[in-house]
C-alpha cells in the first residue's frame, strides 16, 4: 500500500489540502502518488496567534441537535405570546371558528355545528423529549405534551333526526358544549430544506405528524351520542392544532436555525479567508497546477458534507464488532508505540468527534522503556484533565506521564459507570522493527529526552485542540514565542512518534488529530513501510 495516497471517503471531514494528496485527517484530496505533487517543503511558513484565530474558534458553535433543542424547549412562550415581530399572535387562546359535523347512518341523520369554538391551555405545551435528527432523510421529530386543552363554543346546535333513546336528556346542552382534553402527545415531523444552503428552511409534514389524546372529558360523555361524535371530533381538534402549531413551529425554528447558520457561514467565511491566503504560496496545486480547493468550502449535500459542521453527524466505535482485552493485558504486553484511544461522550468530546468525523476524541501513546520510570509500563498523554504525574509525583494538567491503571479506573469511575452515555477505551498495538540495538537505544533516547523536557507544559497554551487542528490543515505554523505549549492530545503523540523514529516528520504535529490513529482511516507515514497498528479492541477496565 502507498501510505502517500489517500483513498476515497464517504464523510467529508474538515478537509484542508495544504500541500499534498495525503493530509493526516483530511478527507478530500486526489489519489495521487505523493512524488507527483509534493512541495519542495513541506513544512508551511504562515504564522498565526490566538488572537487573530478566534473568529474561527469552533467551540462559539452548536451541534443542529442543540439549536433545535434550545428553539423548541421555549415553545410555550411563544405560543402564549406569539412573534410581534413577525406579526404571528398567540395561539392560547385561539378561536378556530365554526365546526359542522354530520353524522349518518341508518338511524341517524344528524348535524352538529360548534359556532365560535375555542381552544385553550397550548400555553401548557412542554418539551417531552430532545429532537431527533435524521440526517439521511433529512428530517426532524420533535415531541411535545399538552397537560390540558379545552375546546368550549356557547353556540352549539344540534339539528337533524335519531331515532336511539339516551342514557340521560342532551337537550339543555344545545346551547353549550365543553370538551376537555389532557395529557396530549403532539409528534412533529420536519423537513430540513437546504435549497440556500445557508438559509435553511424547516417545514412540518402534516401526513407525517400525529397528536394522541391520553383522556377525553365532555358533558355528552354518557351519551350514545357523543361515541358517534368522539372520533369526528377528536379528528378537529388535531386538525385545528396541528394546522395552528404548524405555522408558528416552522416560523418560530426556522428563524433560530438560520440566526446559527449565519454565524457558522462567518466562520466558513473566515476558512476560505486562510485558504486563499495558502493559496498564494502555490502551494494548494497539483502537478498539472489544477487547484486543490477542499470540498470543506463547497457544501455538499450529503450525511457529513455540508459546509457547516453543525450538521456532521457524531461518528461511534464499533464497539458491538471489536475484540476484548483486559486492563491488565494492556500493562502486562504493552509496549512503546502501542495506543489508547478514547471515545468520549462529554459535550467537548463529541465536538472533537463530529468536527474531525472521528470515532475517538482522545489519544495516549504507551512507553515502556529501561530509562524511564524503571521500565514500567507507563503512558504519556497531553489533556486538560487533571491526573497523577509520575515524574513530579504531582497532579497536573498538560503533558504528563501516568500509571494506566490508575488512569483507566478513573477514566471508568468519571464516564463509565452510571453514565447514561458511557465512553470507552480503545487499545491498538503496535508491529514495528527499530534496527540494530544501537539504532533501538538511539531511538529511545530521542523519545526519552522528548519527554522530558516537554512533561508538564500546559495543554495547548492559548489554544484548543481544534483551533490547532484547523491551523494545522491550512498549513499555518504557530508563532515562536508560544515556545512549544501548544500540544494537545493527537499532536503531542505524533511528535513523540516523530521523535521516536517512526513516523516521518512530513506534517507539523497539529495536522494530526485523534482519528489519524484509528483503524477507520490508519493513514500514518511510518518511515518503515512494514510498520502498522492491529485491530482495535474494546478495554476492560476491572
Amino acid at each position: 500500500m502507498n501510505l502517500f495516497v489517500l483513498p476515497a471517503m464517504a464523510s467529508v471531514a474538515v478537509a484542508f489540502a495544504p500541500s499534498a494528496a495525503f493530509v493526516p485527517s483530511a478527507a478530500f484530496a486526489p489519489s495521487a502518488s505523493w512524488s507527483q505533487i509534493a512541495p519542495s517543503s513541506s513544512r508551511l511558513h504562515e504564522t498565526v496567534s490566538p488572537v487573530e484565530s478566534t473568529s474561527i474558534n469552533p467551540y462559539k458553535t452548536h451541534t443542529l441537535e442543540e439549536v433545535l433543542n434550545e428553539a423548541a424547549s421555549k415553545f410555550h412562550a411563544i405560543v402564549k405570546h406569539g412573534i410581534p415581530a413577525k406579526k404571528i399572535p398567540p395561539l392560547d387562546p385561539f378561536n378556530i371558528g365554526t365546526i359542522s359535523l354530520p353524522l349518518k347512518n341508518n338511524k341517524v341523520d344528524v348535524t352538529l355545528t360548534l359556532n365560535d369554538a375555542v381552544i385553550k391551555g397550548l400555553d401548557t405545551i412542554s418539551l417531552t423529549s430532545k429532537p431527533v435528527v435524521d440526517f439521511k432523510e433529512l428530517s426532524v421529530g420533535i415531541s411535545f405534551n399538552i397537560k390540558e386543552l379545552q375546546l368550549y363554543t356557547e353556540d352549539y346546535d344540534r339539528e337533524g333526526s335519531f331515532t336511539l333513546l339516551f342514557k340521560k336528556d342532551i337537550s339543555k346542552y344545545d346551547r353549550e358544549l365543553t370538551v376537555t382534553l389532557s395529557d396530549v402527545d403532539l409528534k412533529l415531523t420536519l423537513n430540513l430544506d437546504f435549497t440556500d444552503l445557508y438559509k435553511p428552511v424547516l417545514n412540518v409534514v402534516p401526513d407525517a405528524s400525529k397528536l394522541e389524546i391520553g383522556n377525553i372529558k365532555t358533558d355528552l360523555k354518557d351519551s350514545f351520542f357523543y361515541h358517534l361524535i368522539e372520533p369526528f371530533l377528536k379528528n378537529y381538534i388535531v386538525s385545528a392544532i396541528s394546522s395552528n402549531v404548524k405555522g408558528i413551529m416552522e416560523t418560530h425554528l426556522t428563524e433560530k436555525l438560520q440566526e446559527v447558520v449565519v454565524a457558522q457561514k462567518q466562520w466558513v467565511d473566515d476558512f476560505n479567508r486562510i485558504y486563499k491566503l495558502r493559496a498564494k504560496t502555490d502551494l494548494l496545486v497539483d502537478a498539472e497546477g489544477n487547484e486543490l480547493k477542499p470540498v470543506f468550502l463547497e457544501g455538499l449535500g450529503g450525511v457529513g458534507q455540508f459546509a457547516i459542521p453543525m450538521f456532521w453527524e457524531v461518528v461511534k466505535p464499533p464497539k458491538d464488532k471489536m475484540e476484548h482485552i483486559s486492563m491488565e493485558k494492556i500493562i502486562e504486553t504493552g509496549k512503546t508505540g502501542d495506543l489508547i484511544l478514547c471515545s468520549g461522550t462529554v459535550p467537548a468530546a463529541k465536538l472533537i468527534r463530529r468536527w474531525t468525523q472521528s470515532p475517538f476524541s482522545h489519544v495516549i501513546m504507551i512507553v515502556k522503556e529501561p530509562e524511564l520510570c524503571d521500565g514500567k509500563t507507563v503512558m504519556i498523554q497531553a489533556t486538560s484533565s487533571e491526573h497523577l504525574n509520575l515524574l513530579t509525583n504531582k497532579r497536573v494538567t498538560g503533558l504528563q506521564i501516568n500509571d494506566i491503571k490508575t488512569f483507566m479506573v478513573e477514566f471508568k469511575e468519571e464516564f463509565v459507570t452510571g453514565n447514561d452515555d458511557p465512553s470507552c477505551l480503545v487499545f491498538r498495538s503496535l508491529t514495528s522493527e527499530k534496527g540494530s540495538e544501537e539504532d533501538k537505544k538511539k531511538s529511545s533516547k530521542a523519545l526519552i529526552d522528548f519527554i522530558k523536557e516537554t512533561d508538564s507544559i500546559p495543554y495547548s497554551e492559548d489554544w484548543g485542540m481544534i483551533p490547532l487542528f484547523i491551523l494545522g490543515l491550512t498549513g499555518a505554523e504557530l508563532e515562536e514565542k508560544n515556545d512549544g505549549k501548544t500540544f494537545y492530545c493527537a499532536s503531542y503523540v505524533a511528535e513523540a512518534m516523530i521523535k521516536w523514529g517512526l513516523i516521518e516528520d512530513t506534517f507539523l504535529s497539529q495536522q494530526y488529530s485523534p482519528r489519524d490513529f484509528s483503524q477507520k482511516y490508519d493513514t500514518l507515514p511510518f518511515v518503515d513501510s512494514a510498520t502498522s497498528f492491529g485491530p482495535e479492541k474494546l478495554v476492560d477496565i476491572s
